[in-house]
């Protein structure tokens, strides 16, 4: 990778007899924001707290720019930190909170003065910069905090959920703030999250974890679109999954039996015949012009308005349950009890081995169907 900023081998870490990390190993480019996607409890934190310093892991190496900060106090790592409760001094004005680790620093005042006046209108704060904390909105606080940080132009920016107390209109913004702050420094971030949306629409990679582990790193698209397992699939977005047996090849295309009938999906090499697999597609990758593959017959069954698009529940005469996401325009014109012909084009179909552990359907509020989120 070129410019590597940050390298992460082989990080583990215990509380007490529970493993919290198990061997981690990462690398984020300069100029780059890195998200650490999964569950809560995962591990995520805990890994963002060892890269910060204030957490020693147990075992593995951190890497920064080359040198091994492993064991380098938190102060001392040019590192970065903006959390979820934004942490601002609150007796302090707008213009004090971001000047404070200049100060600290005991630089030149007319340096100070010019660097704090360059973060304000970084961050759209110059006029709210006499004001405190408490008479300012979240999303306001929320960049004090990215102000603060930045100001010591940090080797490496980590951010810990820090859009979680904002509301949903305050969030959408904010995520367009830290984009373009991110583009106009060219600083690297770590951005912590459970939100999916988050991820997909600010990350450049992500690491998708789940009980202390990588499961997959990639971009936005090769995460959702090419999902390397189960856990992937159904905790980035929804996705419409059967069970099936691979039957073979023809013509590049991987040719999987299904309860639903024969279905084809290109690549496949990684398999072979007779293995049984999952296979399904993503809610907006269907076309409603026939195909020469993967043609399904259903019925609708539930329509509902999402964000600029139409959520379709619609049942095969097998009874399998699809979720479609379709234009408004076109979903509109859907009623309940109406028959609904579509199909897959066989490179947005999604296969992976069938895990014995997992349920051959996303079970979701007790239904054997993917539900309306």
């Amino acid at each position: 990778m070129d410019n590597l900023i940050l390298s992460l081998e082989n990080i583990s870490k215990r509380f007490g007899a529970t493993p919290v990390l198990k061997g981690i190993t990462l690398t984020v480019a300069g100029n780059e924001i890195f998200f650490l996607l999964g569950p809560s409890g995962c591990g995520k934190t805990t890994l963002l707290r060892i890269i910060a310093g204030f957490c020693q892991p147990d075992s593995g190496r951190i890497l920064l720019d080359g040198q091994d900060i492993t064991g380098v106090p938190a102060h001392q790592r040019h590192i970065g930190l903006v959390f979820q409760n934004y942490a601002l001094w609150p007796h302090l004005t707008v213009w004090e909170n971001v000047a404070y680790g200049l100060k600290l620093r005991k630089l030149p005042e007319k340096f100070v003065h010019q660097r704090v006046e360059e973060m304000l209108t970084l961050t759209h704060l110059l006029p709210q910069k006499n004001l405190y904390p408490s008479q300012l909105s979240g999303g306001q606080q929320q960049r004090v905090a990215l102000a603060r940080s930045l100001i010591v132009r940090p080797r490496l920016l980590l951010l810990d959920e820090p859009l979680s107390n904002l509301d949903a209109n305050l969030r959408e913004q904010m995520r367009q703030e830290i984009k373009k702050i991110q583009k106009e420094t060219g600083i690297t971030m770590i951005y912590v999250t459970h939100d999916q949306r988050e991820a997909l629409t600010m990350a450049h990679r992500l690491a998708v974890m789940n009980a202390g582990e990588i499961v997959q790193t990639g971009t936005p698209l090769q995460i959702y679109f090419e999902p390397g397992n189960r856990f992937v699939a159904d905790f980035v977005g929804t996705v419409n999954l059967l069970a099936g047996k691979v039957s073979g090849f023809e013509t590049g295309l991987l040719q999987v039996e299904t309860s639903e009938g024969l279905l084809r999906a290109t690549g496949g090499g990684d398999f072979s015949s007779g293995q049984a697999v999952e296979i399904g597609f993503r809610p907006e990758s269907i076309s409603l012009r026939p195909g020469q593959s993967n043609v399904f017959r259903t019925t609708v069954t539930e329509t509902e308005i999402g964000e600029g698009i139409m959520r379709v529940m619609a049942t095969s005469p097998g009874g399998r349950n699809f979720l479609l996401h379709l234009p408004l325009e076109t979903g509109r014109k859907l009623q309940a009890g109406q028959n609904l012909i579509f199909s897959v084009p066989p490179e947005r179909m999604i296969v992976f081995p069938l895990s014995p552990s997992v349920p051959s359907a996303v079970k979701r509020n007790g239904r054997d169907k993917p539900h309306l989120p």
